[in-house]
């Protein structure tokens, strides 16, 4: 069996398991796919040729499988539709969340296979899909906010609008893009008194960064300020439902 097919087996054996329940088979990009409207669920698969390092006297072939597990919220994510210069086909499954497992499993590379002898590998992927967990961690765009940003959106609140200390928050890095927009989006709905100043700063640091010919960000200097009312009138336009 060739490797694209290997991969579409292990997604129709997995389509069976009660854990991705709801999922639909994309057979184009590795992945099985949940969508439920303001959401999307993701499991991504990928072989790659390996060998069994632990024993030198086995020369078999061998294909380790990685999979990502990915949650991507929608609403994040609107303004680079209109904006981004990252292909539409790239961005339809950009994550919110992430987890990968680069080395999940190892299993030998055979001419076919049934499923008894992918259990193994059917096995691994739930065991990993649960443990990680992410729907349940993050049902919703408040929890996400509130476990994930919420942290950043306090370490703001005592820096002054010359200081560039952004750097030593956990999770971020002086540098990026996508992270600024998401962290305006989400102080702009769920801590409006915030806003003003948060903007104030973020809008410094992303000069700066755009001084330093940072990559993910030269691309956006007059597109700046429309990609954040943008999303101030997306997340009115939620107020008024």
């Amino acid at each position: 069996m060739k490797k694209k097919e290997v991969i579409k087996f292990i997604l129709e054996l997995l389509a069976q398991e009660e854990v991705f329940k709801g999922y639909s088979i994309l057979s184009s990009q590795n992945m099985l796919i949940k969508d439920s409207g303001d959401v999307l669920d993701i499991s991504r698969l990928e072989l790659k040729k390996t060998y069994n390092f632990e024993d030198e006297n086995d020369l078999n072939d061998y294909y380790e499988l990685k999979i990502d597990v990915v949650r991507q919220f929608k609403l994040l994510h609107e303004w680079s539709f209109k904006y981004s210069f990252i292909s539409k086909a790239d961005l339809k499954y950009r994550w919110s969340l992430l987890e990968q497992n680069l080395e999940l499993v190892i299993f030998p590379k055979k001419d076919s296979y049934d499923s008894d002898d992918l259990k193994v590998v059917v096995d691994a992927v739930k065991k990993y899909v649960n443990m990680v967990d992410i729907p349940g961690g993050y049902p919703d765009l408040k929890a996400y906010y509130l476990k994930y940003e919420q942290p950043l959106l306090r370490s703001c609140e005592n820096i002054t609008a010359q200081d560039l200390v952004f750097s030593n928050i956990s999770k971020y890095t002086l540098y990026g893009f996508d992270w600024i927009i998401e962290t305006l989006l989400l102080a702009f709905m769920f801590n409006r008194e915030l806003y003003d100043d948060l903007k104030i700063k973020l809008t410094k640091h992303f000069k700066k960064i755009c001084s330093n010919d940072e990559p993910n960000a030269v691309q956006y200097p007059d597109k700046f300020e429309d990609i954040l009312k943008f999303n101030e009138k997306l997340v009115l336009s939620l107020d008024n439902l």
